[in-house]
């Protein structure tokens, strides 16, 4: 079950390791790539935490003005998009990552990637 939390909290993805709770700055959070029951959190190349928490949890979280997901195994921060190649359905990411766009959310991206060039 997914928590939603509190508005004044949101300014980035708290994590709970061992005894410690740490913040994750969203600004810092490149993407997220969940694989075999493991969401892992990246910061460009770097891998920042590995957590046990679903996608759909963490997109539920996350702020959707900035975070996307692309595909079920992926969520990506808009604010490191380098370019972004319709008819491959890659995102090119800053850091040189290549991250894929499902035909399924295809369109719901490329509307997502109008509303934030609007803005």
């Amino acid at each position: 079950m997914c928590k939603k939390m509190p508005k004044f909290l949101q300014t980035g993805l708290w994590v709970r390791e061992k005894s410690r709770i740490e913040l994750l700055p969203y600004e810092s959070i490149t993407h997220i790539y969940h694989r075999q029951g493991f969401s892992r959190v990246h910061m460009g190349t770097e891998l920042l935490k590995i957590l046990r928490t679903p996608l759909a949890c963490l997109e539920d979280i996350m702020p959707a003005s900035q975070f996307f997901r692309t595909h079920r195994n992926y969520i990506i921060n808009s604010s490191f998009i380098e370019k972004y190649d319709p008819e491959e359905t890659l995102i090119y990411f800053v850091c040189g990552h290549k991250i894929p766009v499902s035909r399924r959310r295809k369109r719901h991206f490329e509307s997502f990637l109008e509303d934030i060039k609007r803005a």
